[in-house]
């Protein structure tokens, strides 16, 4: 296999701690762990507790992301709390439960979203294979399953106090419905405030960020422009946002999927149904993962803290203010080459035994 293991990250006391106080969060140096608890990416001890919200079905970059999660909960450098569907996909949820099936967590809970964003495009073709084969157990009913809201909400209840990192690689329809949710059974807060108490920071795959602005707004900004538009204006927790750009240079190798995977494997007929290999997809969702476990890496660059703002087009521009809520990364090529190798060989590796 052409990807190599993971090698040590250089890592200062000083330099978390910076980020820390970037984004507001002020913990001392004292209890200041190792380096996942940087940037509010972690709670004060312990693995980083996250939420995935996705589109699964739109592209492959999801499944390789929450390949890349899993692998790393075994090394216990995170925790899948839950994950929610943006796209309305009858086969997403029963896909996602596949997959974590695989990794030997089939009780993560799933949240469903029937209603379809604005410009959302028709599923991909991998999410049918969990139809076609019953090699890839699972046990989700659409029917039955909760609301992608309940189990925001749910989760968020359950959490300590600023103990969840959200990761938003879709549409932002379902943290748009979070933030307008209003007191019920589950919590007596409603979702600004539910949000405030216990997310530490918000890591998107959303947003283009280059200096000569594309013709069309980013993808996850179109699928709902109007939920997007809410989103960032109104957000009450630090965001980091990793733009259209960064994923575009960091290329999933080939060579990672045909060598570490087996035929037959989900993750690699979802990669080859997706798009006849040898292909190398974009790894968008894998850096929004990649910056809250790892966010004391250096193959990333963030940028000062500022402010994101959004037209009525959904393009953004990030504006340098001190004490700014949004940090947006950058990636030199240098960068990128060493990323797509660590990342791969996380998304392949094979699940732990049981």
């Amino acid at each position: 296999m052409s990807c190599c293991f993971l090698r040590p990250l250089r890592h200062s006391t000083f330099h978390v701690a910076a980020r820390f106080a970037a984004l507001g969060l002020g913990l001392a140096l004292g209890a200041l762990p190792t380096r996942v608890a940087a940037a509010g990416a972690a709670p004060a001890s312990g693995p980083v507790r996250l939420i995935l919200d996705t589109d699964m079905g739109n592209d492959v970059d999801d499944v390789l992301a929450l390949a890349m999660i899993h692998a790393l909960q075994n090394e216990g450098r995170c925790e899948l709390l839950a994950v929610t569907l943006s796209s309305p996909y009858p086969l997403a949820g029963a896909f996602v439960d596949a997959v974590n099936t695989r990794y030997g967590r089939p009780d993560v809970p799933i949240g469903v979203n029937p209603r379809s964003p604005v410009g959302l495009s028709p599923a991909r073709d991998y999410l049918p294979l969990v139809q076609e084969r019953t090699t890839y157990p699972h046990d989700f009913d659409a029917n039955r399953a909760p609301a992608a809201l309940e189990v925001l909400r749910r989760t968020l209840a359950a959490a300590p106090d600023h103990g969840v990192v959200l990761l938003q690689v879709g549409a932002f329809n379902n943290l748009r419905d979070l933030l307008q949710s209003r007191p019920d059974a589950i919590s007596p807060l409603g979702g600004e405030e539910l949000v405030r108490r216990k997310v530490r920071v918000l890591s998107l795959m959303a947003a283009d960020f280059r200096a000569q602005q594309p013709k069309k707004a980013e993808f996850n900004v179109r699928l709902d422009l109007a939920a997007a538009r809410e989103v960032t204006a109104s957000w009450p927790t630090p965001m980091v946002w990793s733009g259209w750009e960064v994923g575009a240079a960091v290329t999933f190798p080939a060579s990672a999927i045909e060598r570490g995977l087996a035929p037959g494997d989900i993750l690699r007929e979802a990669y080859q149904r997706y798009r006849a290999l040898p292909h190398e997809r974009p790894c968008w969702d894998l850096t929004s993962v990649w910056c809250m476990v790892f966010p004391d890496s250096d193959l990333l660059t963030w940028s000062a803290p500022g402010r994101v703002e959004m037209n009525a087009e959904g393009f953004t521009r990030h504006v340098v203010a001190e004490g700014g809520r949004d940090r947006v990364l950058a990636i030199t090529a240098e960068q990128a080459e060493q990323l797509r190798q660590r990342m791969a060989e996380l998304a392949v590796r094979p699940p732990a035994p049981r």
